[in-house]
């Protein structure tokens, strides 16, 4: 009897979060034109209940448990193993930060008001493409170091005649929003890809219509619990590190090293693969360029300083307002400028801004947070490459 009470209770919670989702659904229609059809309204409500990590309901072996944040009534054990388990009923592992931090959680209200309230970014700034696109030079370089940005977390490395491309994302959508620039480097005029970086697995940092593109002649080096999906993709030449983990390719050293962040592709996956940064190192250099993925402010900065001796450090610096539904997972612009100082680095290139409309900030706020900062630390300005689209750092 206490089973079938259990099921009841957890059924009518289920129901009373469905209609939640519904009028979401039915508000969210204001954000797309009126002659769209009502299915998008609920493509939408989806969307950003799995974007904004809403508690969403879950089906277990024919029982339904309702995840619902400040839900006071307990979940039976039973029901934590059972939603533990893959469905060969094998344990998946939930990777976590370095504290032990979580993501931030929100009532479906609260995202809601949040959405209705977005700030409108400008329309007459836009993240502008560099006049000089080294296209053909980067084909033909086999020796010097660069770095050029192709558009949010997108860079283009080159090391010692390896050629690498990070968290590379050539769509023109991200879910619902149009891509805000065009990249910085067309994909027709890329040189060859040598090495493929992910730093995790959320949609706007891996993007596989674009991984597709570049084909399986390219090594792609994975966080832990990655390689799988990879797998299933027929992309072989997949390698997958735990933090401070190494490995080499044609010299070049590449090492994962830790985030504060979080990852989801779907209901079901929440932190099945883990999320970091990279660390790039030269056959001959001494000094390392660091990509930093997605991430928000932790200790883990000053340990990566510590570990290594970092020339260039790719830092993001958007999708941080509002703070309280961002502040665990992306870091402000002050709070980049802060990271910079802990990795004790030379210099600092911004990203992960002005590409996509992830959140209420907007590209040109984000730039004045980040040199203001610079400026009342009087930091040297020529520490502070703030590129643009298709520009080329000779390092």
């Amino acid at each position: 009897m206490g089973g079938n009470s259990r099921l009841l209770d957890s059924i009518a919670v289920a129901r009373a979060v469905s209609v939640a989702s519904i009028k979401a659904s039915i508000g969210l229609r204001k954000l797309i034109s009126p002659s769209s059809s009502a299915r998008y309204s609920s493509i939408i409500a989806v969307f950003y209940l799995r974007q904004n990590e809403i508690p969403a309901i879950n089906s277990v072996k024919g029982s339904i448990f309702a995840l619902r944040q400040g839900e006071e009534k307990a979940i039976v054990e039973e029901a934590s193993h059972k939603r533990a388990r893959g469905i060969g009923g094998t344990m998946k592992i939930r990777y976590t930060n370095l504290d032990n931090i979580k993501k931030n959680k929100q009532s479906i209200l609260h995202v809601y008001k949040w959405m209705t309230k977005k700030k409108k970014m400008s329309r007459s700034y836009f993240i502008p493409h560099h006049a000089q696109i080294h296209n053909e030079l980067l084909k033909e370089n086999d020796h010097k170091t660069t770095i050029t940005w192709i558009g949010h977390s997108t860079f283009l490395i080159q090391i010692d005649n390896v050629n690498i491309l990070t968290d590379p994302v050539y769509a023109k959508m991200m879910g619902i929003k149009k891509r805000l620039t065009e990249p910085g480097i067309p994909f027709a005029d890329l040189p060859r890809i040598d090495v493929v970086l992910i730093s995790h697995a959320h949609y706007d940092h891996l993007d596989f219509p674009t991984i597709k593109k570049i084909g399986r002649g390219a090594r792609y080096l994975l966080p832990v619990g990655l390689k799988s999906l990879f797998m299933r993709k027929k992309f072989q030449q997949s390698t997958e590190l735990s933090w401070w983990e190494s490995t080499r390719i044609n010299g070049v050293e590449f090492t994962f090293v830790p985030a504060q962040h979080w990852t989801r592709r779907t209901f079901f996956d929440t932190n099945t693969s883990h999320w970091g940064g990279w660390v790039i190192k030269g056959r001959e250099s001494e000094g390392s360029v660091y990509f930093a993925g997605d991430s928000a402010y932790f200790q883990g900065f000053k340990q990566i300083g510590e570990r290594f001796n970092i020339d260039q450090a790719i830092l993001p610096i958007g999708a941080y307002d509002p703070v309280q539904v961002m502040s665990n997972a992306h870091m402000s612009p002050e709070e980049a400028v802060k990271s910079f100082v802990d990795l004790q680095a030379n210099t600092f290139i911004p990203m992960h801004y002005g590409t996509f409309k992830l959140a209420n900030d907007t590209p040109e706020e984000a730039l004045g947070l980040l040199q203001a900062e610079w400026k009342r630390l009087q930091l040297e300005r020529e520490r502070l490459k703030i590129l643009l689209l298709g520009e080329t750092l000779f390092v």
